[in-house]
């Protein structure tokens, strides 16, 4: 299979099929493949799989001399603010065989790959919430500290020759 590449040439490719047994906002055809953070090619189709409906699969194109093997680690990376997400494919250990790809070889992500960013951070949230609740005393106590310090100085002249003369002994 020979495809157009971004760099404008041509080159022969390989296909390899992604399951991912979640949603993974932001992945879309054309998004870019990486392999040890180098590009290596496209997400060519995203599907939900018919008799599985939670799982999303994806079918990427990379330069065929792409060393994916049978132990080659699937995940995706947010691109910037713009929601959209690369595969990254890491490693593989060099005494594994490369993926058999004679059919439409399936590399399966780990089951909290493509989880919604978002929803880490609302479970980040959610943790410091409950640190927060167990420990709300001390916390106020600590709140109440900074507020003695950070109090200002009387104002009022009488207040402050007042102080001078019993910092002066």
């Amino acid at each position: 299979m020979y495809w157009l590449e971004n760099k404008g040439g041509f080159g022969e490719r390989e296909t390899y099929r992604l399951q991912f047994e979640s949603a993974v906002p932001g992945l879309y055809v054309g998004s870019a493949v990486l392999f040890n953070g180098i590009r290596v090619g496209d997400v060519a189709s995203v599907s939900l799989n018919p008799a599985q409906p939670q799982q999303v699969l994806a079918t990427i194109s990379v330069m065929k001399d792409t060393p994916i093997r049978e132990d080659t680690v699937v995940n995706v990376e947010q691109q910037g603010l713009t929601g959209g997400v690369a595969v990254t494919l890491t490693g593989g250990t060099s005494t594994q065989p490369l993926a058999e790809n004679d059919g439409l070889a399936t590399l399966v992500a780990p089951p909290d790959v493509g989880r919604d960013w978002t929803q880490s951070a609302r479970d980040a949230f959610q943790e410091v919430e409950q640190i927060l609740d167990e420990n709300r005393v001390p916390v106020q106590e600590a709140i109440k500290n900074i507020e003695v310090f950070t109090t200002p100085w009387p104002a009022t002249p009488t207040r402050l020759t007042e102080f001078s003369r019993a910092s002066n002994g």
